[in-house]
């Protein structure tokens, strides 16, 4: 079964703690960008299934690259006590204009999109056998 590759973005990896952690328990890898520069660096070197990004300007490199590829990537976008996350790339292809997700919804959408990501693992194992 392969392990889901998670890339987390934003100025500081306290903010991702807790997220990290729930990803984790899920079984994903995570690492961790400082900017969308380096995210787009380690994008280019490493394969990840999900990117996760709080809300900065500058996102569109990123978007460019991941666009194409099989991954999906989502901003956070703090509101009040709370934040939306955006899906902006949905397995490689743009869906800016979708509507946001709060944070159950987008607990929800991860938690399928992982087991989604375990399961076509296995069926390609299992069918290659």
């Amino acid at each position: 079964m392969r392990v889901p590759a998670v890339l987390l973005i934003g100025k500081s990896e306290m903010d991702f703690a807790a997220l990290r952690r729930h990803l984790e328990g899920q079984g994903c890898d995570c690492r961790f960008a400082s900017s969308y520069s380096e995210g787009v660096e380690l994008f280019g070197r490493l394969h990840f299934d999900l990117i996760l990004v709080s809300g900065q300007p500058g996102i569109r490199t990123l978007v460019s690259s991941v666009a194409g590829s099989s991954a999906s990537l989502f901003c956070a976008h703090a509101i009040e006590d709370s934040c939306l996350w955006v899906p902006v790339v949905l397995n490689g292809d743009e869906c800016l204009g979708l509507p946001p997700l709060r944070p159950g919804e987008f607990s929800e959408k991860i938690r399928a999109m992982i087991h989604e990501i375990k399961e076509h693992s296995v069926r390609a194992v299992g069918g290659a056998q």
